[in-house]
């Protein structure tokens, strides 16, 4: 029987590519903002875009672009 130990976790999580893609199309996307002023939500749908389905791209869009024009 193996030793486990309590309260700590196995090992190293790792983080799906798919994450990785999205975080770093929003890094991105804020970057170009930030530099020429296009929407964050422009940018980041149409790189979303290349990588999946565009309803997909425009359904993780939402959160981020309501927050920032509140």
């Amino acid at each position: 029987m193996p030793i486990t130990r309590i309260g700590q976790s196995a090992g190293m999580t790792t983080i799906d590519p798919f994450i990785a893609v999205i975080i770093a199309v929003f890094l991105l996307a804020g970057f170009i903002k930030g530099v020429i002023g296009l929407g964050l939500p422009t940018v980041s749908v149409s790189l979303l875009a290349v990588a999946m389905p565009p309803g997909k791209a425009l359904a993780i869009v939402i959160v981020p672009a309501i927050d920032t024009n509140i």
